[in-house]
């Protein structure tokens, strides 16, 4: 079943990423729907990068992937320790911020994926009798990053101002 989707960002048509192991790509146009990129881990969350020739892959298997959406040929890998459930590109298209299930931070070049390094706690804001999945956001100009995750006893969101 589908986990994930992620708009092209000119054209009507939209990545699907889930449980089977690889990344559809559905053109709402024409109702087509084709599987263009086989990988070995389920795809938790995709986005489409670099006007929506590239993606980017999150996965169960702790791995990020840069694909070649054309050709399929995965152009770089890195990995956490647990499975990636969460990503965020900045608009510059130079940084990859992704969350992994134990609520770790990490920042890549793209589309090297060379890591940058991890993100120590930011601001934190608690909430009481919510339980969520851990998502990560980026503000409009890519200055703030949000990150809204489970702690021991109940959401939390933090907040960092980074520098471009």
């Amino acid at each position: 079943s589908p986990w994930t989707i992620d708009w092209h960002p000119t054209e009507n048509r939209l990545l699907i990423g889930g449980e089977f192991n690889g990344i559809y790509e559905y053109n709402m146009d024409t109702g087509e729907l084709s599987f263009p990129l086989t990988l070995p881990s389920p795809a938790i969350h995709v986005l489409y990068a670099v006007q929506g020739t590239t993606v980017v892959s999150a996965h169960a298997d702790g791995t990020i992937r840069v694909s070649n959406l054309k050709t399929g040929e995965q152009q770089s890998q890195s990995a956490h320790k647990c499975p990636v459930l969460c990503m965020a590109l900045c608009n510059s298209s130079s940084i990859v911020l992704s969350v992994d299930e134990e609520n770790n931070v990490a920042l890549w070049r793209f589309p090297t994926l060379e890591k940058i390094g991890r993100l120590i706690p930011g601001q934190s804001h608690m909430h009481h009798d919510i339980t969520v999945r851990p998502k990560i956001g980026l503000s409009a100009d890519s200055s703030r990053l949000l990150l809204i995750h489970n702690n021991d006893r109940q959401p939390e969101l933090r907040l960092w101002k980074l520098n471009n």
